[in-house]
């Protein structure tokens, strides 16, 4: 009989009973320096593009409406695995981290087969739904069908690193990232404008040069998990599906993969609303959307490291001490996010200056950045509150703050002071219905953490209740 290797848990001991803050910085900033690196590198990825054309810049910014759909259904995956093992980590039921690793590497497999063969087909259907002008219509199409057929890699790499976070790993994560994007920036300016006999490819240089940075790093990714004791190659088609392992992932994973679609379809919708401004006013958005990614990253960061340590506290049915952990999660991200966000509204013109070319997008870019930049922390507020609610297993009120951000709040304020007051009336109401958005998940957050303290303490013992 095979032995397996015990899946180590990183500071499991820290994360229930040490200093919050120290730790939060600790496990939070790896993930945001990756974040950091990843979305740097898309500005420069973007530079790139910019050389080729104002149309081949919104090509790849539509692009990333399919984009953020692949990254929904990885990401989503990744949610449920993540806040499975943190939770299994914190109840010590390591089997069950194992079981999840396998069962979800079944799902990678399955969507890295069955997108590409529907998503080729489906995309310029899409686009024109879509009303893109065909000058931008072909590169987009050209760009989105390379990184369709690279998405088992995106899926996998995603499902790995989702792993190592849930114990509380964020360093290797952050070292597959940094050679991903070494590889992919050697790659850039070789196969988007040739080099020797390597022919100028465009906006296909740029997809595929993104498709094998990922495809070389999830075969350390992979060789990493086997030695971490998560997969067992010899019996990857012998493990059986525990029902129960599955609910635990996918209660979390599904919901996730549905807020995060959508908010592929809201992305989607706000380039349907800025369309008739122009192409200039679409690849103003582009750059502003690239902005905010980057400014966001350190909120981010953070909430990744109080995920893992939600999950872990609430695994072990600390939930006060959660609690603590998403309030010290919002402080820090306030304390950082609050200058940057000043810093960019400031210097608006000479940074988005490094995208936009024409005087016309760039005044739009302005006015834009800066009626959004201030939703930017009740941004991070809602996202925490969601990764909160993840954390708990409660995939279901998660789901239910993204369908009343979306469907009440943003994208219908957006829509109507857009008809009355052009971009300007746009980006105001999208502003408004993030701030609403974040007290929705606020208190949806902390009602449920309080329904779960409350079980807690109604229980004869803490068996009788599941953990997971």
């Amino acid at each position: 009989m095979e032995s397996r290797k015990r899946i180590h848990i990183r500071y499991k001991e820290e994360i229930l009973s040490g200093e919050i803050s120290p730790l939060l910085i600790k496990l939070g900033l790896p993930g945001a320096l990756g974040l950091f690196l990843q979305n740097s590198f898309n500005l420069v990825d973007r530079l790139f593009v910019a050389h080729l054309g104002e149309e081949e810049l919104s090509a790849v910014g539509i692009a990333f409406i399919i984009q953020s759909f692949l990254m929904a259904l990885g990401g989503g995956l990744s949610s449920g695995l993540r806040s499975h093992s943190s939770r299994s980590a914190g109840a010590d039921k390591l089997d069950k981290i194992r079981e999840g690793a396998h069962q979800g590497f079944y799902l990678v497999l399955l969507a890295g087969i069955l997108i590409p063969l529907t998503g080729v087909i489906l995309t310029p259907f899409f686009y024109r739904t879509l009303a893109v002008g065909q000058d931008i219509f072909l590169p987009a199409v050209a760009y989105t069908n390379i990184i369709l057929w690279g998405a088992f890699f995106q899926f996998f790499f995603v499902y790995g690193n989702s792993l190592l976070r849930g114990i509380g790993e964020m360093k290797i994560p952050l070292k597959l990232l940094i050679l991903s994007i070494v590889i992919n920036l050697i790659l850039d300016p070789i196969l988007i404008f040739g080099w020797g006999p390597v022919p100028p490819l465009g906006v296909r240089g740029a997809a595929l040069a993104t498709v094998i940075a990922r495809a070389t790093s999830i075969i350390i990714l992979f060789r990493i998990l086997v030695r971490e004791g998560f997969l067992t190659p010899s019996s990857f088609f012998r493990e059986k599906i525990e029902v129960e392992t599955f609910r635990s992932i996918m209660k979390v994973g599904f919901p996730a993969m549905f807020n995060r679609s959508l908010s592929s379809f809201s992305l989607g919708f706000i380039y349907w609303l800025i369309a008739p401004f122009g192409a200039g006013a679409t690849a103003a958005y582009t750059a502003c959307f690239t902005f905010r990614r980057i400014v966001l990253i350190p909120s981010h960061g953070f909430s990744g490291g109080a995920v893992t340590m939600m999950g872990v506290n609430n695994g072990a049915q600390q939930f006060k001490r959660t609690g603590k952990v998403y309030l010290t999660n919002i402080r820090l991200t306030a304390i950082v996010l609050i200058p940057i966000s000043l810093l960019l509204i400031i210097f608006a013109r000479p940074l988005l200056s490094l995208m936009l070319k024409g005087e016309e997008s760039l005044e739009q870019g302005i006015l834009m950045l800066r009626l959004l930049v201030p939703s930017y922390l009740f941004i991070a507020m809602r996202t925490s509150a969601s990764g909160g609610l993840n954390s708990l297993g409660e995939g279901g009120p998660a789901m239910l703050v993204t369908l009343g951000h979306n469907f009440f709040m943003t994208l219908p304020l957006g829509w109507f002071l857009s008809r009355h007051f052009g971009l300007a009336g746009l980006c105001t109401g999208l502003t408004g219905g993030y701030i609403l958005s974040a007290i929705l998940g606020i208190s949806l957050f902390f009602y449920y953490l309080k329904r779960y303290e409350r079980n807690n303490q109604n229980s004869d013992s803490p068996e009788q209740r599941e953990s997971y």
